[in-house]
This record gives structure tokens, C-alpha cells and sequence, in this order.
């Protein structure tokens, strides 16, 4: 990522705010930042260099793969051409931008520089309809760097209880853009079911952005006469997998390091620790139970400690099972900590209910032959 996060005085700053500049050559700008920022910077003794500060370009973060086969172009098929949905031009439409984080001040001697004013063409700030300099949070900003970087995975895949139309109010309840409203403006259709194109008001609301790619499971109709939840398998999905890892690491013909696919498998599952289940106390405290067993098979021992305190505080300090959540707990902390009276309090659950739920007893299956 080309950020750079040195800690100056300006971008310590308390009300600090990332900033929109623009420069037709995001590359020469680039080079610039990376090469040029003087940690001692002086305004008042401006040798040709930029004061230090963090930023972010996005036409530099975008790089698209090639496909292992040549794709017909989109004039040889009967497909309309879609601009939102061609890499190439999402790429150009972030072309100009340079975001950087501080102050007014820090900002001002940036465009003021003597470097800046040494160029052909000099970088300038990006004013909205009213002439202004445009700001956004550090929130808003890390959402767009999220969307910028997406990737074409899908870890979840479902579909809506009801039909989705365009020009549906959604919010995206996971992936990248989670917490954002946005507007259905495409729906297609691909081997995996739904795919939406949802377009996201940014930048203080001063710039539409449509980003394609989404999945049902990752919105929910924000519309205040819908109350149904979309499909949203996450936890088994998260459940399958890390019950076939666990197999492949305790299973009869198990062994003690995990397979390069499955270390790739992990780590996929690991980057999603920071999903968030909101108003659904139950998915949330087992999605903690999941990502302690995750960080516990990434031997990351740090995070396993913080897993174990959070899911040990779940537990409210009960000694034994009376609900198949804290079953469900009491099962992870013991792939983790390998306790016996931890197997045993689940085991308990397991035989005084018949109703118990199937990942209870697939964990407890592995478990024993911990």
C-alpha cells in the first residue's frame, strides 16, 4: 500500500482529516510523496521537498490480474458494454485522486511547496460544487480504501427472502463497505447466484461511486417497511471450514502442519476477525467461539489470548452447560486450551439433549482425539 504513516506534529493532529487532491499523473505524484517527504520540513526554509505526511493514491492500489484465458472483447459478444463493471475503467475513474491526511496547515504547505510549484502541473485540492476543499473522516476514508482493495472471493453466499428491485435502499451488513446505505442499480446473475451493483454516496455526499459485485447475503433492504433479514449462512459457512481444518489437523490421518492449502484456507478465514454481527448477540458470541479457534490453528498466540478472555466473559462465569451457546463456548475454549473438564461440561450438554445442534456435536467428535 503506498501510504506513508509518519507521525508528524501535523498528522498527529487531533483534527486531522483526510483531504482530497487531484493530479492527472498519479504515478509522478507518487514518486513524489515516496521520495521527497523531508521529516524536517520547514515552511519557512522550503527546499524542494514535501512535508511528511501519510497518503493514499488509489490508481496505484488498483491492479487487475490477467485471465489465465483471453477474454473476447465486448464488442465480439451480445453484452452491453458497462463501464462500472470494466476494471479498466473503475482504474481510470479514480485517476486523479490523491487523499492525504493532517491538517489545513499541513495540506496548504503541501500545495504552497516549492516542489509543487516546480511542476508542469501542480497538485491541487479537489473542491466540491461550492468551491470548497473537500474532507472526509477517517472512517469514510478506511471504507474506500476497503472498497478500492476488494477482492472477487466470497466467503457466504445466500439469497433474499424476498425480490430485491433496482433502485432498493440497501445497507451492506458485511465485506468492505459494511455500514455504508447505498442504492441497487444493477442486478445480474452469474453461476453463484445474485450479483448487485450498488452505487454509495461518498466524500460528504459529493460524489456517487458505483461499486459492483456484491452478494444478497452482504445487505439488508434498509427499506423501514421490511423487516426480513436476507439469508445469511456466514456461521455455517465459517463452521464447515473450520471443521474440515480441524479434521485435517486431528483427524485419523491428521497432521501436525496444516497443508499449503489448507494455510491459505486459514488465512482467508482469518481476515474476516473483524465482521461484525449487529443486534444478533447469539452469532456474535459464536463467531468469537469460530475466530478463537482460527487464531488458535494461526498459532497466533496474542489473539488467542484476547478470544479466550472474550469468550471466557460470554460465559458469565457458568461451571456448566445449561444452553447449547454455552455448549458451544465451552467446546471452542477447549480446542484451544485443551482442558478436560471444558470437553466434558459440552459432552454433558450433548448426551441430556437429543435436540443438540449438529456443529456441537461434529466439534465434540474432533475434539476427543485432542
Amino acid at each position: 500500500m503506498q501510504t506513508n504513516n509518519n507521525h508528524s506534529e501535523y498528522s498527529a493532529c487531533e483534527c486531522g482529516l483526510w483531504h482530497i487532491l487531484v493530479h492527472p499523473n498519479p504515478v509522478l505524484v507518487g514518486k513524489l510523496f515516496k521520495t521527497k517527504q523531508s521529516e524536517s520540513f520547514d515552511p519557512l526554509k522550503d527546499e524542494g521537498f514535501l512535508p511528511p505526511c501519510e497518503y493514499y493514491i488509489p490508481y496505484n492500489e488498483i491492479s487487475w490480474r490477467p485471465s489465465v484465458t483471453p477474454q473476447p472483447a465486448y464488442e465480439d459478444t451480445d453484452r452491453i458494454y458497462d463501464p462500472m463493471m470494466d476494471g479498466n475503467a473503475l482504474r481510470s475513474d479514480f485517476h486523479g485522486f490523491i487523499f492525504v491526511y493532517g491538517t489545513d496547515k499541513l495540506v496548504n504547505q503541501l500545495v504552497n511547496s516549492k516542489l509543487n510549484q516546480s511542476l508542469r502541473i501542480q497538485i491541487r485540492h479537489y473542491h466540491d460544487t461550492d468551491g470548497k476543499p473537500v474532507r472526509i473522516s477517517r472512517e469514510e476514508m478506511d471504507r474506500f480504501k476497503s472498497a478500492v482493495m476488494r477482492q472477487d472471493f466470497q466467503i457466504c453466499q445466500g439469497y433474499p427472502l424476498q425480490e430485491l428491485a433496482q433502485g432498493d435502499k440497501v445497507i451492506v451488513v458485511d465485506g468492505s463497505m459494511k455500514g455504508s446505505s447505498g442504492e441497487v442499480m444493477e442486478i445480474r446473475y452469474d453461476h453463484q447466484g445474485m450479483k448487485l451493483k450498488i452505487a454509495f454516496l461518498m466524500f460528504n455526499d459529493k460524489l456517487q461511486i458505483a461499486i459492483p459485485g456484491f452478494r444478497a447475503s452482504e445487505i439488508r433492504l434498509q427499506d423501514p417497511d421490511t423487516k426480513h433479514l436476507l439469508e445469511d449462512p456466514m456461521i455455517a459457512k465459517f463452521e464447515d471450514e473450520i471443521i474440515e481444518l480441524l479434521h485435517h489437523r486431528y483427524g485419523t490421518k491428521g497432521s501436525a502442519k496444516l497443508s499449503p492449502e489448507d494455510e491459505k484456507r486459514l488465512k482467508f478465514l482469518y481476515r474476516y476477525s473483524d465482521i461484525v454481527f449487529e443486534e444478533d448477540e447469539t452469532s456474535k458470541a459464536k463467531f468469537t467461539a469460530l475466530m478463537l479457534i482460527c487464531a488458535y490453528l494461526m498459532k497466533d498466540k496474542k489473539a488467542t489470548e484476547g478470544y479466550i478472555q472474550q469468550v471466557t466473559a460470554l460465559l458469565q462465569g457458568a461451571t456448566e452447560a445449561r444452553t447449547a451457546l454455552q455448549a458451544y463456548l465451552f467446546t471452542a475454549l477447549f480446542i484451544a486450551l485443551h482442558v478436560p473438564s471444558l470437553r466434558k461440561t459440552a459432552k454433558t450438554y450433548r448426551q441430556t439433549h437429543p435436540n443438540c445442534p449438529k456443529p456441537i456435536c461434529r466439534f465434540l467428535s474432533i475434539a476427543k482425539k485432542i
